[in-house]
């Protein structure tokens, strides 16, 4: 008997893995340098290369994923991992059990087991509906939509948070824990949304709830000006930030500088620094209004014309209230 884990273990993980090696000595990482990150021998390293993407996404095929999910997987977790290991392998576990729930391994499973009924054994990975999930879910198809959207997504990724209500720590925050990036011209979402999905974001939306209250969701957005004077032209408070003492030193930094500006900031302008992608932060009290506002924002990015600052910024809250899916739960405002 092979159990779902087994033949996810087995079919599935070596060959992101190899994905994720590629990947990186095509970024310009030494062979010893991913074996070290990966945890595996280099000789392991020049195997992976050797049987070369083509060779690793026809493996994952035969178990089920789709080729354009398992690129994204890998590119978005090559990315964590030159960051943090640890944020990696939970990123790689909530895939995983994402793969699973969703039944994406389903016909690679009866082929391995031949048993016909076989997929019934996965229902045992279904989670049950959680309004906070459901949010960032349906955040992130309205991203999707977005026309143009692409254009402005991070070189390290986007990212959509979310708070539970009354939340105190990153583990009640859901968002994906692969990130959302670009693939061609559309997004891609990186596993399923989960709580302690992004440390990062979920902290920065923490520290905003704290000094304001209001604020329970945000959207990561590439850094532009021109994205910046559509967001102001909608009368949101930029905060502008500079990380001069690093990673090591942001939040403690972030959080002066939002202290010290006297006023809830609705847009984190994050200028990046040495090691430091500049990135634009929405900050809403939901999800569905950050997306709206972010959305209202690249249609006039991609005009000519801009709009009164009053009617666009009530448009978009107007927008909020009616595609989101949570609209009359307690849980889709406040911090």
């Amino acid at each position: 008997m092979i159990s779902p884990l087994e033949f996810v273990a087995k079919r599935v993980t070596p060959y992101i893995r190899g994905l994720i090696a590629i990947q990186l000595v095509e970024g310009g990482f030494s062979q010893p340098r991913v074996a070290s990150l990966l945890g595996v021998s280099q000789p392991m390293i020049s195997k992976y290369l050797k049987y070369g993407v083509e060779g690793l996404l026809r493996k994952l095929e035969e178990a089920g994923i789709d080729r354009s999910e398992a690129l994204a997987i890998a590119k978005s977790l090559a990315l964590r991992l030159v960051e943090s290991r640890a944020e990696t392998l939970q990123a790689l576990a909530v895939i995983e059990f994402s793969l699973l729930a969703r039944g994406v391994i389903c016909n690679g499973y009866v082929k391995a087991t031949r048993i016909p009924e076989a997929c019934k054994v996965l229902n045992i990975y279904h989670e049950a509906g959680d309004p906070y999930i459901a949010e960032v879910e349906h955040a992130y198809r309205e991203m999707a939509s977005i026309k143009g959207i692409s254009r402005l997504i991070p070189e390290v990724g986007s990212n959509i948070v979310v708070l539970r209500r009354d939340a105190k720590s990153i583990v009640e925050a859901v968002a994906f824990p692969g990130r959302i990036i670009k693939v061609n011209d559309s997004l891609t979402a990186v596993g399923r949304p989960s709580y302690g999905g992004s440390r990062f974001m979920a902290t920065m939306v923490l520290e905003a709830a704290r000094l304001w209250g209001k604020y329970r969701a945000a959207i990561a957005a590439k850094r532009d000006e021109r994205l910046l004077e559509a967001l102001k032209s909608l009368g949101l408070n930029v905060c502008e930030f500079t990380p001069k003492r690093g990673l090591e030193k942001y939040f403690e930094d972030l959080r002066r500088a939002m202290e010290a500006q006297g006023k809830p900031c609705d847009i984190i302008d994050d200028r990046g620094g040495p090691g430091i992608e500049p990135i634009t932060y929405i900050l809403a009290p939901s999800a569905a209004e950050a997306v709206s506002i972010l959305r209202e924002a690249v249609r006039i990015f991609y005009s000519s014309k801009t709009p009164s600052k009053s009617m666009s910024l009530e448009s978009a809250k107007f927008e909020a209230s009616e595609s989101s899916p949570l609209d009359t739960l307690a849980s889709s405002r406040g911090p």
